[in-house]
């Protein structure tokens, strides 16, 4: 690696460096619990970039897989998170007119 190299990849380890404590440090004093949620997912795309830099670095791909769980982990947790906090359940019925095969916008007659 050349001197340019290493001043790059010294720079990408101190912004990600950065980023990650600013982002626990939202974690930690976070308001509500969305931000809390919304952190935790930035931490997620930190280790990604982390290791996606790692990957660059070394030459190996072995961290791909890891790269891959990583962003499924991040995504669905934040669906999940995001379901929980806005509260939507099913109408009970409107799960009973699913039932029935009437659609949500008929009229009982």
């Amino acid at each position: 690696m050349n001197v340019v190299e290493i001043v790059l990849l010294f720079i990408a380890g101190a912004m990600l460096t950065v980023a990650a404590a600013l982002t626990l440090w939202r974690i930690v004093i976070g308001p509500t619990a969305l931000d809390r949620i919304v952190a935790a997912d930035v931490v997620i795309a930190i280790v990604i970039a982390a290791i996606g830099i790692s990957i660059a670095v070394s030459g190996f791909d072995t961290g791909l897989p890891m790269m891959l769980v990583l962003s499924l982990l991040g995504f669905s947790g934040a669906v999940a998170m995001s379901r929980l906090i806005s509260g939507s359940r099913m109408d009970s019925t409107l799960y009973q007119r699913r039932l029935e095969g009437r659609t949500p916008g008929e009229d009982d007659r």
